[in-house]
């Protein structure tokens, strides 16, 4: 009657290990191996699974500071259809931190900023700790916030690492830049309240080192002011213009009435030919 697609499914039983050799380490020895890789010798035989679990055991290895280590696994059909397995591990030697120094620094304290480092105790990112760039990059992320604190927007933070055999030194350097300050702040635009009331809630002022984070806040403060008037639908929009000659910048906080703003009007139809 109707017309159809017949589909025919084939299904092939996976093979199995046959000989399995694990040469194993100090870390994870044989037995481990063995265990982790789910590759003893009967067993189905999950190519997907093996490259997945090798993946999380290298990552694993990298992360207590055996940046050297691999994991190599091998696999060759035998006769019989089973799949002989050869897995060999090297796991280098433990790779720790010889020195951490900043250069570049004259505005800001080095105390300050490695006070934003985490440690664990001596564990990570110290003197004879491992490097640990996760939280390497949290703490560049706090001296950011330092930097903006104290008007540092030109400022920019890099790292180097050097190895020497086992041993790695981590240089931070530092371009701090000028000190930005404000020259103008203020709220101008559809406000629901007098200037007097929304100056109070600004926490920068003219000559003020120029913050992002205060200026973030400030816009959150105005905001929570529209909702108390009932006007939760206000924009503040802010207007930032910096001058770099002079190393200053204009900050106006413009308040919009979406309502009042115009909406373009439509493009003419397209003229025939």
């Amino acid at each position: 009657e109707g017309q159809g697609l017949v589909l025919h499914c084939t299904v092939v039983k996976r093979p199995t290990f046959g000989e399995v050799v694990i040469h194993g380490g100090t870390l994870y020895d044989a037995p481990e191996l063995e265990k982790a890789l789910s590759v003893t010798a009967g067993a189905a035989y999950d190519p997907a699974a093996i490259v997945a679990t090798r993946g999380k055991l290298v990552d694993a290895l990298h992360e207590r500071g055996y940046a050297d280590a691999a994991l190599s696994i091998v696999g060759e059909r035998a006769q019989d259809g089973s799949v002989d397995l050869c897995v060999d591990l090297k796991e280098g030697h433990k790779i720790t931190l010889d020195a951490i120094t900043f250069q570049g620094l004259k505005k800001i304290k080095e105390s300050e900023l490695r006070a934003t480092i985490d440690t664990e105790s001596g564990r990570i990112n110290t003197s004879g700790g491992i490097l640990d760039q996760n939280k390497l990059d949290e703490a560049i992320s706090k001296m950011a916030e330092i930097f903006d604190a104290q008007g540092l927007a030109k400022g920019r933070i890099s790292t180097k690492t050097t190895r020497n055999g086992d041993k790695v030194s981590l240089l931070f350097d530092v371009e701090e830049g000028p000190v930005v300050r404000v020259r103008r702040y203020e709220v101008k635009g559809e406000l629901v309240a007098d200037a007097g009331a929304y100056k109070k809630l600004l926490s920068l002022k003219a000559k003020d080192p120029f913050s992002r984070a205060k200026l973030v806040a400030d816009l959150q403060k105005i905001a929570e002011l529209h909702e108390k008037k009932g006007r939760k639908d206000l924009v503040v929009q802010p207007q930032v213009q910096p001058d770099d000659k002079n190393d200053t910048v204009d900050v106006v906080l413009m308040v919009i009435d979406p309502k009042k703003v115009k909406q373009a009007p439509p493009p003419p139809p397209p003229k025939k030919k």
